[in-house]
């Protein structure tokens, strides 16, 4: 018995034994953890190049709002398996020195060149080609691409890439959140004019194509005329100087490249793994599940360990651990096991609801014991080892003589039924509350499930050392009455969103919200688009706009 927890013994003394799983392996033998997009719908809705440090950006070199307009609209991405004509090269003067990619569903407001690869050269087989100049920024406008898509700016010193192709990857990061990468080209010839559609040379038909057709101040050149190599609107002197300066040959010609269809890898996809199954750890059956991950980047999973299908037969706590993203796992640990004297009278726990503060690192997990008490553990090493519990049941639910909630939160009628979670809490990020542990829960006067519910929350204003019973549902209005099990989510203007389980016959959630922290909460709202049997859900914030 040595080295054993205490909840260890409990649960030995019960007759059962811990059986140590084979290692569940999604990967090979040694894991990545690759990226996955599954929630949102990242693509790239938009490629164009443009005439930066031109007279349609007010020749302007710095990444700006001006250099929409001199996107070169009648020039087109190339693509694998196309081949490039004239609308795929630019025969600007300064080369390609600007690239717009728009972007729908982009996660980040921030992207750098490792979300990028870049390469130049001047044949079919992009493998041989160089790794192209670095660009001198990269811009992120959200909201300004096609069809209100994010707007990514890349800039390259002038002249840095002349008379050849760039190939552009946009990669599948997690800055990107694309889940394949997205390959395209764009092209350069200085000085050519499209003058015939079977090579891209540049000889004297474009010198004196700039020669015939002459544009001034009073006849400006629009963006898509083919003769102006400098993009100053003027077509004079010097755009025949640059067609001149820059003559090549059918061997030294910019090639209207045909781009291969590179073998595509298949996209990562999720396998399937089951962290809990009937028999683990002898535990027959396994229910509620919750999952956190650590402010170290530990996944804890838990779920409550039964002896049958009801609720009031769920005596221990399970949990797992990864450590590599999701890829392999802990043998079941048991954080917590009711004792064989409890056991015999009947108790019971569940409704598990963890949470992590990132300020400690401490992981703290809420539960109810019999839904009339509320205790807490919890671990500072990352799950491997867990404290004994806290009843704190007396500063989280009204009973008779005690009210801690907040005044006139709630009416003094004792509490009988009281549910946490169940599943994870949230830790507040923005306004005066930041820091604060909070935690969706339930009750009901009756001391079964036989009387009407409400929602409310408690919280931790003090990293989970003690809790309070903050504001929830108002139970003198009806159109309150049957809040059930909640979730919640901080929002990006920091008002936090409760999403109810409604224990009506409708197929609604009920939808609540709080501008202080918690303390109060407006008339629940029934969201008939979002469909559901009577269950409870989870709600995770991914970034600020989803």
């Amino acid at each position: 018995m040595r080295g054993r927890s205490a909840s260890h013994r409990a649960i030995e003394r019960t007759g059962l034994t811990f059986d140590v799983l084979e290692d569940r392996r999604l990967l090979a033998a040694a894991p990545v953890e690759p990226v996955f997009s599954d929630l949102v719908s990242v693509a790239v809705v938009g490629r164009s190049v443009f005439y930066n440090h031109s007279a349609f950006d007010g020749n302007n070199a710095a990444a700006n709002a001006a250099d929409d307009a001199a996107i070169a609209t009648d020039k087109s991405a190339l693509f694998p398996g196309g081949t490039a004509t004239f609308a795929n090269y630019t025969s600007y003067s300064r080369g390609i020195n600007g690239l717009m990619v728009d972007m729908a569903g982009l996660p980040s407001t921030v992207l750098t060149a490792s979300d990028f690869d870049f390469r130049v050269g001047n044949a079919n087989d992009a493998s041989s080609w160089a790794a192209a100049p670095a660009p001198s920024s990269i811009t992120v406008r959200p909201g300004a691409g096609a069809g209100g898509s994010t707007r990514v700016e890349i800039i390259w010193p002038d002249s840095a890439i002349q008379n050849k192709w760039l190939q552009v990857t946009v990669k599948a990061t997690p800055g990107t959140g694309l889940s394949a990468a997205d390959v395209f080209y764009f092209g350069n010839a200085v000085g050519e004019s499209g003058n015939s559609a079977a090579n891209a040379i540049v000889d004297a038909a474009d010198q004196q194509g700039a020669h015939n057709n002459p544009r001034t101040q009073l006849n400006p050149a629009p963006i898509t005329f083919a003769y102006d190599y400098n993009r100053d609107t003027l077509v004079d002197s010097t755009d025949e100087t640059l067609a001149t300066n820059n003559t090549t040959t059918a061997a030294t010609a910019l090639k209207l490249i045909a781009p291969v269809v590179p073998v595509e890898t298949p996209a990562n996809q999720r396998m399937s793994l089951s962290l809990f199954e009937s028999g683990d750890a002898n535990l027959s059956i396994v229910n509620n599940p919750a999952m956190v991950t650590t402010k170290a980047g530990t996944i804890l999973a838990f779920a409550e360990g039964r002896s049958s299908g009801i609720d009031a037969s769920a005596f221990a706590i399970a949990m797992r651990r990864s450590v590599n993203g999701g890829a392999t796992w802990s043998a079941p640990q048991i954080p917590y096991a009711l004792t064989l004297q409890q056991l015999t009278q009947g108790t019971w726990i569940g409704n598990l609801a963890p949470v992590v503060d990132q300020a400690t690192g401490a992981i703290i997990l809420v539960f109810n014991r019999n839904n009339s008490d509320v205790l807490v553990i919890s671990s500072t090493d990352d799950g491997l080892t867990w404290s004994q519990p806290t009843d704190i049941t007396s500063s989280v639910k009204v009973m008779a003589g005690s009210n801690p909630g907040p005044s006139g939160a709630f009416p003094n009628t004792p509490w009988g039924w009281y549910a946490v979670g169940p599943g994870h809490g949230i830790q507040l990020e923005k306004g005066v509350h930041a820091g604060r542990l909070l935690i969706a829960a339930d009750h009901r006067t009756t001391v079964d499930t036989t009387g009407i519910s409400w929602s409310h929350v408690i919280y931790s204003d003090d990293h989970g050392q003690t809790w309070h019973l903050g504001g929830g549902l108002d139970p003198t209005n009806p159109l309150n009455n049957f809040s059930n099990e909640a979730t919640l989510v901080e929002l990006s203007n920091g008002d936090i969103y409760m999403s109810s389980r409604v224990q009506l016959n409708s197929l609604a959630r009920g939808a609540s919200r709080s501008i202080d922290g918690g303390l109060t909460w407006s008339t629940m709202q029934l969201q008939t688009d979002l469909t559901t049997q009577k269950s409870e859900g989870s709600l995770l914030r991914l970034n600020d706009n989803l």
